[in-house]
């Protein structure tokens, strides 16, 4: 972190993530389906493989984060929150 202070409300939001909230978010960020030679964006579905940014099955095709980036991104999470909880960035 750049920044010694941070907004409570921000604070808040952020200790709200858990694991399952990123998995939903941010493992599936985009999809696609080939329809008539052309790919068509389409409302995410469930993940097509969690071992890969880019996932094609089929005719669809992914972008989202792999769950290495996910469980990184949630340890990441959790030493910003304890260094918050222990003084080192402040609230305002």
């Amino acid at each position: 972190m750049r920044v010694q202070r941070l907004p409570a409300d921000v604070v808040a939001r952020l200790r709200q993530i858990t694991p399952a909230i990123l998995e939903q978010k941010l493992a599936v960020l985009a999809q696609w389906q080939l329809k008539d030679g052309t790919y068509a964006p389409v409302p995410p579905g469930p993940n097509f493989s969690k071992l890969s940014g880019v996932r094609r099955k089929d005719d669809g095709v992914q972008m989202g984060l792999r769950s290495n980036e996910l469980s990184r991104l949630q340890r990441q999470l959790t030493a910003l929150l304890k260094r918050i909880d222990r003084g080192d960035i402040t609230t305002f």
